[in-house]
C-alpha cells in the first residue's frame, strides 16, 4: 500500500529513566529541512511549525529527523466497533500517507484507541524506522516499536550533530479508556540548549501532574490534545455520535442547539467534569482535554505557544476549533494561539 516509502535509517539510545531539575532544552522543527548555518542564525523559537494532518496527526523536524503524531489514515465514515461502542470518521487526512515523505519516527500516545491508530496508521508503522509509545503497545505492535515507561528517556541523533532527548510522559486517563490500555504522552528537547522544550500532552485528562512537567522543563510550545471527546458515548446505528453535534464536510465541528458551550459544563458529586445533553438523560464524563482546559494549560506554561491538535475529524469529540478560538478569545490569550500549519482558520464554523 505504501511502495515507495523507505525508512530513514535513525538512530537512537534508551538512556532510561533520569528524574532530575536541571533536564532542560529546546526543540524546534520546521517544514523545510533547515540547513545548519540558518539555524544558528534564527531563534529556535521560530523554527516551531507543526504540520496539520487531521485529528491527532501532525508532522515536524527536529535538526532533520521527521517525526510523525498518532497517525489515522482512514476515509471519513470508516466505522470502528469496540466493545459494543462505535466510533466513527468524520474526515479525511489532508495528507495521504502515500504522499509523505519518509519518516524517522512515530510518537504513538495511545496505541488501543482508533482515533489514535486506525487501520491504514497501524499498516503505516511498517514504514518507519521506529515508533515510540507505552510499554503495552509496544508489546502487541510490529518489532520496530520501542516502549517508553514514564520519565524514560531516549536521545536521537540528528542529521546536523545534535542530540534531541525524548522523554514519555504521564497521562490521567479516564477510568472507561484506561481498560483499554495505556496511554503517554512526549516531551522533546535538544540537550544542549537550556530553552524551548515541547509538550505533547497525548489524550489525556487535565491533572495536577502537569505541574510537574512545569517545573521541571521550560516548555514554549504545547500541543494539547483537546476534543472534549466524551468516554464510553454510544452512537447511533449508523454510527454519528448524538451527542457531538453536527459537522461540515471537512469533518469540522458546526454549530447546533444540541452542542453545548463552555457554560454548559458542569461538575456531578465527584468533581468530575460532564457535559450536559439534551439528547441524553445521563452525564457522560470526557475523556480528553475540554477547552477550558487548555486555558489552564496556558496559564501553567506561561511561556508557551499552544498548538492545539485532537478537535475535529470524529463523532465523540464535541468541541471543535470555534470552541477552542472563542475560549482563547474570552480569556485575551489569541496571542498564544498558533493554528497548526495547514488547518485553515477561514473554513471555522463559527457558533451564532
Amino acid at each position: 500500500m505504501f511502495d515507495g516509502l523507505k525508512t530513514a535509517g535513525a538512530k537512537f539510545d534508551v538512556i532510561g529513566n533520569r528524574k532530575t531539575n536541571n533536564c532542560h532544552g529546546c526543540i524546534f522543527n520546521s517544514i523545510a529541512l533547515l540547513d545548519l548555518h540558518s539555524l544558528l542564525l534564527s531563534m529556535l523559537a521560530d523554527e516551531i511549525n507543526i504540520r496539520y494532518i487531521g485529528g491527532p496527526t501532525a508532522l515536524f523536524q527536529i535538526g532533520g529527523l521527521r517525526f510523525i503524531t498518532d497517525p489515522t489514515f482512514d476515509e471519513k465514515n470508516t466505522v470502528y466497533e469496540t466493545e459494543g461502542l462505535k466510533l466513527k470518521k468524520l474526515g479525511n487526512p489532508l495528507i495521504a500517507p502515500q504522499q509523505l515523505d519518509k519518516m524517522d519516527f512515530v510518537l504513538l500516545t495511545n496505541g488501543h484507541h482508533y482515533a489514535n491508530l486506525d487501520h491504514t496508521g497501524k499498516e503505516y508503522l511498517n514504514y518507519v524506522e521506529y515508533v515510540f509509545t507505552t510499554p503495552g503497545a509496544a508489546a502487541v505492535l510490529g518489532s520496530n516499536v520501542v516502549g517508553l515507561n514514564a520519565w524514560q528517556e531516549v536521545e536521537l541523533a540528528t542529521k546536523d550533530g545534535r542530540t534531541v532527548i525524548l522523554i514519555g510522559i504521564p497521562c490521567e486517563q479516564h477510568p472507561i479508556e484506561a481498560k483499554k490500555g495505556p496511554a503517554t504522552g512526549f516531551l522533546l528537547y535538544l540537550q544542549d540548549d537550556p530553552d524551548g522544550a515541547v509538550y505533547i500532552t497525548g489524550t489525556t485528562l487535565y491533572t495536577d501532574g502537569m505541574k510537574e512537567v512545569a517545573s521541571r522543563f521550560n516548555v514554549r510550545l504545547v500541543i494539547p490534545f483537546l476534543g472534549a471527546a466524551l468516554a464510553g458515548s454510544k452512537e447511533s446505528p449508523d454510527g454519528t455520535g448524538s451527542q457531538a453535534g453536527s459537522f461540515d464536510s471537512a469533518g469540522r465541528q458546526a454549530s447546533n442547539s444540541d452542542v453545548p458551550d463552555s457554560q454548559s459544563i458542569s461538575s456531578d458529586s465527584s468533581g468530575n467534569k460532564t457535559k450536559n445533553s439534551a439528547n441524553s438523560d445521563i452525564q457522560q464524563n470526557f475523556s480528553s482535554m475540554t477547552v477550558m482546559d487548555a486555558i489552564k494549560l496556558s496559564v501553567l506554561f506561561d511561556q508557551a505557544i499552544i498548538t492545539p491538535l485532537q478537535f475535529e475529524g470524529w463523532a465523540h469529540y464535541t468541541e471543535g476549533a470555534a470552541e477552542i478560538q472563542s475560549a482563547f478569545a474570552s480569556a485575551g490569550l489569541m496571542s498564544r494561539l498558533k493554528w497548526p500549519y495547514g488547518f485553515s482558520t477561514n473554513k471555522l464554523v463559527q457558533k451564532n
